[in-house]
């Protein structure tokens, strides 16, 4: 053996061996694209062309193709039960290269008796806080795509809109094949990683690939671009929680996040009399004492973009609102959708220079029903840009705000023309999340919603890792049918995705399973659905936001709520997440001991 741990092995060959399953790989060849002034160029490594020399505890892969080495760094720690592969580009090219994308090409080998497609499963984790998440059989062999590019670009990353295979997963995949399973996630993030997973007659293609989104690199000069992390097993969603608790950057954890939404029933139309009818309650009934948030979501705003301008329908100020909340005890909240601006804001109208753009026009980030107009995404690198952030969020934060839900996150994180073309989406969603946290302070609470999950690890306190509720279960047969799209606003698919993400996210963020719905509004909903994802909500413990009008509730709502409180527990790990399209176990504590829930 080259190299070699506890748990696996890397052989003269170049073969990869786990001690927990019977599955193979080694690297079949890596390639590379690039662009080198106006001309685009591209290589490829077979494995046969490259060396493998080993040392201490690691192994060295080396291959160049024309003006580019790659050099990938085997680690074998001896008290780890993975290895970790880190890539290094290398150029020697006499102007500087802009690299566009680096893949690593692994052939899987099964166990014969394990190759029949029907065993076959892919644990895909999508882009971002509302993309699909979960467990593929390969019978299906494919993730069906929305219909509509309109609904595609507001759940996947646009960068892979074209690709063709079966499985593409953002950051963490994982392979299940019978009892034997494999994962490769992302470590050392440096830009956006993304696993993707084709059938073969003999097991699976495995690419790893770096999005480097035209990361420039030298003369002479070499860069390490991040890596990737590969453990073998006996079920995935111990793999992919394994991955998690090495790479994740959990911040210190607070108290759980108990409060109330504006968002649900009202939708955009609130007003400061509704908001302040919802405080009265909250502070006249024993029931509710334990909620110390009160979150005001969109509806507030003159337009999306122009936070600090009330919207005349609103009939007050932040700074008023926000005042009396403190005032009553209670944290005052608020939603922000700080990387985007409506056409119709004066922000938009203003400042055009301040938006990604493609071939000289601001990219379209989409078209919102609630709003009735399109919105557009910031450059995260133009410095007035940051320099607007900074000053907007540390007013709010003057006025008395402390916990901030920053939604619409990802059309920023697009690939676009930017003011700094040196600067990658990456690292400038990163950069920009840093300047609100030095805006509005470490006592401050930031929950991502619809964000990129890649660069958002470490930075928020919480975040949504699915799409909204809402009341109802599901979309009709018919919609689904007629978009194609399965992610949907439901509580069914909200429920799934806090269990498919659960085996990882725990260890980046609070987990935000989006609001408690109680009252029993709509016939869509039968009453043992409502208690499902109440209770599965509270079990997760973390974060637990009504979502409910109060001055709607019944004393039966009350007592409701009330009764839900057993289930109030903490340390939620979802047992199958990884390994089932449907997960149906979890475990979970709370005061009383441990819980099980099926």
């Amino acid at each position: 053996m080259l190299a070699e741990n506890e748990r696996c092995s890397l052989s003269e060959e170049g073969w990869l061996s786990f001690r927990q399953t019977e599955i193979t790989a080694r690297i079949s060849r890596v390639d590379f694209q690039y662009a080198d002034g106006s001309d685009s160029g591209s290589g490829e490594i077979p494995a046969d062309s490259a060396t493998l020399d080993s040392g201490v505890e690691s192994v060295r892969w080396k291959g160049s193709s024309g003006a580019v080495s790659v050099d990938l760094h085997w680690f074998f720690h001896k008290v780890q039960s993975h290895t970790e592969i880190q890539v290094e580009l290398t150029s020697h090219a006499p102007g500087t290269l802009r690299f566009k994308t680096l893949r690593l090409h692994f052939e899987v080998v099964l166990p014969e008796r394990e190759v029949a497609l029907q065993n076959t499963y892919w644990y895909r984790n999508g882009w971002q806080s509302w993309s699909h998440a979960g467990v593929i059989p390969g019978k299906d062999a494919t993730y069906e795509r929305p219909r509509f590019p309109l609904v595609y670009k507001m759940k996947e990353d646009i960068a892979v809109e074209d690709a063709k295979s079966p499985t593409v997963s953002d950051m963490v995949g994982a392979i299940g094949f019978g009892n034997n399973a494999m994962c490769a996630g992302a470590s050392k993030q440096r830009f956006f990683q993304r696993v993707i997973m084709v059938p073969t007659a003999s097991g699976a293609d495995l690419t790893l690939e770096f999005d480097l989104d035209a990361t420039p690199v030298f003369p002479g000069d070499s860069r390490n671009i991040g890596g990737w992390q590969l453990q073998g097993g006996r079920t995935a969603t111990h793999l992919v929680d394994a991955w998690g608790q090495r790479v994740g950057r959990k911040r210190p954890v607070q108290r759980p996040v108990v409060g109330w939404c504006s968002w649900y029933e009202r939708k955009t139309h609130i007003s400061q009399q509704f908001i302040q009818s919802t405080l009265d309650i909250i502070q006249s009934r024993p029931e509710l004492k334990d909620l110390w948030l009160l979150q005001i979501d969109d509806g507030y705003q003159r337009h999306v973009g122009d936070w600090l301008t009330p919207h005349r329908r609103f009939k007050g100020t932040l700074e008023e609102i926000g005042g009396r909340i403190d005032a009553a005890g209670m944290t005052p909240g608020l939603w922000v959708s700080p990387f985007i601006a409506q056409s119709r804001s004066a922000l938009f109208k203003k400042h055009r220079n301040w938006f990604l753009t493609v071939n000289g026009k601001p990219l379209h980030g989409g078209w919102n029903p609630h709003w009735k107009d399109s919105f557009y995404p910031l450059d995260l690198t133009h410095p007035e840009v940051l320099d607007w952030l900074f000053k907007m969020f540390s007013t709010l934060r003057g006025w008395g705000f402390r916990f901030f839900k920053l939604d619409y996150l990802y059309p920023a994180a697009w690939a676009g023309d930017r003011a700094h073309a040196d600067t990658g989406r990456f690292e400038a969603f990163q950069h920009a999340v840093e300047t609100i946290r030095r805006a509005v302070g470490e006592d401050s609470f930031l929950l991502g919603c619809g964000a990129p999950l890649a660069p958002s690890n470490g930075l928020f306190d919480g975040m949504r890792i699915s799409c909204d509720t809402e009341y109802q279960w599901k979309n009709s047969r018919i919609l689904q049918w007629v978009t194609r799209e399965t992610e949907t606003i439901g509580l069914f698919p909200a429920a799934r995705n806090t269990l498919t993400r659960n085996p990882f996210a725990r260890h980046f963020w609070m987990v935000d399973p989006d609001c408690l719905l109680i009252r029993r509004r709509s016939r869509k909903l039968t009453d043992s659905e409502v208690d499902l994802y109440s209770r599965l909500c509270m079990v997760s413990g973390e974060m637990q936001l009504i979502g409910d009008d109060l001055t709607r509730w019944s004393e039966e709502d009350y007592e409701r709520f009330v009764q839900l409180q057993v289930f109030s527990g903490g340390d939620f790990i979802a047992l199958d997440s990884a390994d089932q399209p449907l997960p149906r176990w979890f475990r979970a504590r709370n005061t009383q001991g441990p819980l099980v829930g099926a």
